[in-house]
């Protein structure tokens, strides 16, 4: 089920580009059934999407609240790239 949902959310965020319009997006836990070594790389997908349009993520896992606040600090480092208002709840 994990790879499933990790293949199916990479050809989803790949389809935003032939979007017209922008539009928020909102992810509840798309973390869910993901082994560990992939939940840097959504977390840094979805920190890169967010410089085109709002992005929200609802996640009941701390670990991986910590990892978008990690992946936005870093993104924040690379120069003419700024994301970053992150509230936890």
């Amino acid at each position: 089920e994990g790879e499933f949902r990790v293949v199916s959310l990479a050809a989803f965020l790949a389809d935003l580009s032939s979007w017209n319009k922008i539009l928020p997006f909102i992810f509840d836990d798309p973390i869910t059934s993901l082994d560990h070594k992939y939940e840097k790389m959504v977390a840094d997908r979805l920190v890169k999407l967010s410089e085109e349009r709002q992005v929200i993520v609802f996640t009941h896992r701390l670990a991986f609240a910590q990892l978008l606040v990690s992946s936005i600090g870093e993104y924040n480092k690379a120069p003419n790239c700024h994301c970053g208002y992150f509230s936890a709840i």
